[in-house]
């Protein structure tokens, strides 16, 4: 999946924050209102990353299939995708569980899951009722970076019934 949105004019300046403090968004924002923002944190105890612009936010579950929790139109505050009632208690539930699961659907908030396989069969396996494992792992944060211009994060996961090796990367740009 990649979020992209528009481009204005910007500075170049890279900013890694892979090791950054959990909060780094406030300083970021005060900075210049209309730059991008990367931050990391936590929701429910799941590690969490969050980009966006004056346009757009997104909330990314890192420990949960690096999922797409929840995406806000912000000069409304609207959130756009859904939320089951609970949602925090299930997310809370999955990490006191030790961040495991059978289903894309166990522990299910709502948001954007890539479900992932869906039915897969190979030498020694098969997955057919536990379906989109991907969704349901911890992901590796491989990269994290900002400018005023551009938020860009890379999360890499390797599924451990089915073997893939997967890739996610999430942009925003500034405007």
């Amino acid at each position: 999946r990649r979020l992209v949105v528009g481009v204005l004019d910007g500075g170049d300046a890279e900013e890694d924050v892979a090791a950054a403090p959990a909060d780094v968004s406030a300083d970021r924002r005060s900075a210049d209102a209309r730059s991008c923002e990367l931050s990391l944190g936590e929701t429910a105890g799941l590690r969490q990353v969050t980009l966006g612009n004056d346009v757009v936010r997104a909330e990314i579950l890192l420990d949960k299939g690096a999922n797409v929790r929840q995406f806000w139109d912000v000069a409304t505050s609207t959130r756009t995708l859904a939320e089951t009632q609970g949602w925090a208690e299930r997310l809370a539930e999955f990490h006191s569980g030790g961040r495991r699961g059978n289903s894309y659907s166990d522990f299910y908030e709502g948001g954007w899951q890539d479900v992932l396989p869906a039915r897969a069969q190979w030498d020694g396996g098969a997955i057919g009722d536990g379906v989109g494992e991907a969704a349901i792992i911890p992901w590796e944060l491989a990269r994290a970076t900002r400018t005023p211009a551009t938020a860009h994060v890379l999360c890499r996961a390797r599924l451990p019934r089915c073997g893939l090796h997967m890739v996610k990367r999430f942009v925003v740009r500034r405007g």
